[in-house]
């Protein structure tokens, strides 16, 4: 049996605590903490709808959809089919959990596997990989598969090498058998280009950059 990663198993182990985030559905410090330092996993869930705008009829691919919580908001906006990847069960568990409770949520597809490896024969009008970048040890391939599973608009969020917690926030996972990549502009702009996005832009949202740009695979 293949040796699993340091980071299947955190977030095998956290996926109830993560989901939280959304809910604040844990005890008031959890809650404070992470207002204090995860406010911008909310911030960019909202960003990537606002980019998204009309998703009635569209497509949507999640790579890294955790919980399920984009899943969802993208079927509740008219979202045609929806399809969420990630490599934890757990995670994935919630996310059926989740989908059975909505309306349309049968148009929610899961699956269990990992960016880099990953075999999908169709591609999608909105592509989300937000909290993934952190993880993937090549980053250009990465966003190179990602791209190419588009057909239309990316995001994508990359934490920031400079930002004060980036560094801690690093020998914090690599203590625990994570390894956390980290990016500058520079850096994303140059994996956007090899990626073949065009109109990209970078936006920063609190410790993170969040990328948006289109896929030269439209139709």
């Amino acid at each position: 049996m293949e040796r699993e990663s340091g980071v299947t198993r955190r977030f095998r182990g956290e996926a109830t605590r993560w989901d939280a985030i959304y809910t604040e559905d844990h005890g008031a410090i959890s809650a404070c903490w992470d207002r204090l330092t995860r406010a911008n996993v909310r911030r960019r869930f909202d960003r990537t709808f606002e980019l998204a705008g009309d998703l009635s009829g569209r497509t949507v691919l999640d790579l890294g959809c955790g919980s399920g919580r984009y899943l969802v908001e993208a079927v509740t906006r008219g979202a045609a089919r929806a399809v969420g990847v990630d490599i934890a069960p757990e995670m994935l568990a919630i996310a059926r959990r989740l989908a059975d409770g909505v309306s349309r949520g049968e148009r929610i597809t899961l699956l269990q596997g990992d960016l880099l490896s990953l075999n999908l024969d169709e591609r999608f009008d909105w592509v989300i990989a937000n909290g993934l970048f952190d993880y993937v040890d090549d980053a250009r391939l990465g966003l190179e598969r990602a791209a190419h599973w588009s057909r239309g608009g990316l995001v994508a969020t990359f934490p920031d090498r400079w930002a004060p917690r980036a560094l801690p926030r690093r020998l914090w996972w690599r203590a625990r058998g994570v390894r956390v990549h980290l990016f500058d502009r520079a850096e994303i702009t140059a994996l956007a280009a090899g990626a073949g996005l065009s109109d990209v832009r970078i936006e920063r949202i609190g410790p993170i950059f969040l990328m948006a740009g289109r896929s030269e695979f439209q139709r």
